[in-house]
């Protein structure tokens, strides 16, 4: 949480409170173990900036289609920490993860942030992404599915596409509301907040069950299981 706030990431508690389940997942020495995080939607560079600090073994890959917004953060400047962060203009294709020899079975943790969060580019990143966990390794998704309050991957996941709901069925996964804890004053604060950034129409937060601070986070099982 320190982190987050020091680089300005929407992932502090002020915001989609997902600091609390990131370390859930990390905290003590289980983050020196992590070698190698991917984030794929890196807007200003907050989270990646995060990341490096946070994980202090990895290399930190930030993946984006425009570069345009990205900035170096002023509390981010060591030679060591800007070895261990790659800034990549990716992915739109199979093709594009080749050319940056992204290596497959390489990652500890993989972070889909990307753009609008629509369920669509949610389903076009995953078979690009996902080949890149080890086993034992996370894909998260972030703001799932924020219009139907992650309903695509919970109520109907047969609509979803065949690999994404394959690895839902065979895989360990689950799903993060993150909004619990929030005071009645700070939802409405926040609430108020993102009704002034409406998405073709679309308010990002309709209520305390749809909203765009949904996390679905997958871990990669060295056997899937058999499905039933």
């Amino acid at each position: 949480e320190r982190l987050a706030k020091l680089y300005g990431t929407d992932k502090q508690v002020s915001q989609h409170r997902y600091t609390n389940y990131y370390s859930t997942l990390f905290d003590e020495d289980r983050r020196e173990q992590v070698l190698n995080v991917t984030e794929a939607g890196i807007l200003r560079g907050s989270s990646v900036h995060m990341w490096v600090d946070y994980f202090p073994r990895a290399n930190v890959w930030g993946l984006d289609v425009d570069m345009h917004h990205y900035r170096e953060h002023p509390n981010h400047r060591t030679a060591e920490h800007q070895a261990r962060m790659h800034l990549l203009l990716c992915c739109k294709s199979q093709e594009d993860v080749a050319k940056h020899r992204l290596v497959s079975g390489s990652m500890d943790l993989v972070i889909d942030d990307a753009g609008l969060h629509s369920l669509a580019l949610q389903e076009m990143l995953f078979p690009l992404l996902w080949p890149l966990v080890k086993p034992g390794g996370y894909y998260v998704i972030e703001d799932v599915d924020p219009q139907r309050g992650g309903l695509a991957f919970t109520e109907n996941h047969s609509g979803l596409s065949p690999l994404l709901r394959s690895v839902l069925e065979t895989h360990s996964a689950f799903m993060v509301d993150s909004t619990p804890g929030i005071t009645p004053s700070a939802w409405s604060a926040w609430q108020h907040k993102m009704q002034r950034k409406p998405v073709e129409g679309k308010r990002w937060v309709a209520s305390r069950s749809v909203h765009n601070s949904h996390l679905l986070v997958m871990r990669k099982r060295n056997e899937p299981r058999t499905r039933e």
